[in-house]
């Protein structure tokens, strides 16, 4: 392709600009998931746990991972909710674990992981992380209102906590 002067070349020159803008940033926005991006997908700093509900009628959940356990007090409603949601048990009437449960469903959401991040006033603090759509959410939870509603799903919910907190003040059993 032969240009006829510098006016037509500057032309092509920003044409290419754009073109490329387009197709770098604008285009990937619009079909890529900001899954791909998002920060609150990462489990850096994190260890993935299993829960032991041998003592959850003690209102005592044990979260063990890595060769570290760490035991939680939770309130006995929490507790029952847990085991219910494990056992997939409905009452008569829905609590507000399976009612989020539903929203979930009927808004098309999914909870794609749990993550306990912190302790605070002797309170653990927890992320719910929920994608709709191309959406990612990290909603602020108690860990045990958000283990119960994880537990309630038709598909495994991965579980994480902080690796500095577990080690902190959970025990060596390995």
């Amino acid at each position: 392709m032969k240009l006829k002067n510098r006016g037509d070349a500057v032309a092509l020159l920003i044409s290419a600009i754009l073109f490329l803008f387009t197709f770098l940033y604008i285009v990937p926005s619009f079909l890529l998931p900001n899954l791909l991006t998002s920060s609150h997908l990462s489990t850096e700093g994190f260890m993935q746990i299993a829960l032991s509900l041998d003592e959850l009628a003690e209102g005592k959940v044990k979260m063990v991972g890595s060769c570290y356990e760490l035991t939680a007090t939770v309130e006995a409603a929490q507790a029952e909710s847990i085991a219910n949601g494990v056992s997939g048990i409905v009452g008569v009437r829905p609590n507000i674990h399976d009612l989020f449960r539903d929203y979930l469903k009927a808004s098309d959401a999914k909870i794609l992981m749990v993550k306990i991040t912190n302790v605070k006033d002797e309170a653990y603090i927890s992320k719910l992380i929920v994608k709709q759509g191309n959406s990612i959410y990290e909603l602020d939870a108690r860990p045990s209102d958000a283990i119960a509603v994880a537990a309630r799903t038709d598909y495994d919910v991965p579980l994480y906590i902080n690796e500095t907190l577990m080690k902190t003040l959970g025990k060596k059993i390995c």
